[in-house]
């Protein structure tokens, strides 16, 4: 399952798209509907994007976005903060942007 959302996400930054939390899930048969899987699928992304910043590449999950905002969910923000690579005084659609053109 991470694998296979890991590819999605490369395909789709190298296209420079984003692509919605709720077409992951339905690529992975997790429902955003229901809380135990939408908490998996962050989860799954968290380590992707973990894997990803360990070894010098930007975090993928910057391009999964909701559909009502455009925009990564908070996880991702946390994440980013907690592994030092948003500054705390940086606003999340600067981070965001930048990190999406990595």
């Amino acid at each position: 399952m991470r694998k296979g959302i890991r590819n999605m996400l490369i395909k789709a930054a190298q296209q420079r798209k984003v692509v919605y939390y709720s077409e992951v899930g339905e690529a992975v048969n997790l429902s955003m509907g229901n809380p135990h899987q939408r908490a998996e699928l962050g989860r799954i992304l968290s380590e992707i994007s973990s894997e990803e910043h360990d070894n010098g590449r930007p975090l993928l999950a910057a391009i999964v976005v909701h559909k009502d905002n455009k925009k990564p969910g908070e996880g991702f923000f946390k994440l980013a903060r907690n592994i030092g690579k948003q500054k705390p005084d940086e606003d999340n659609d600067t981070f965001c942007k930048i990190e999406k053109e990595r």
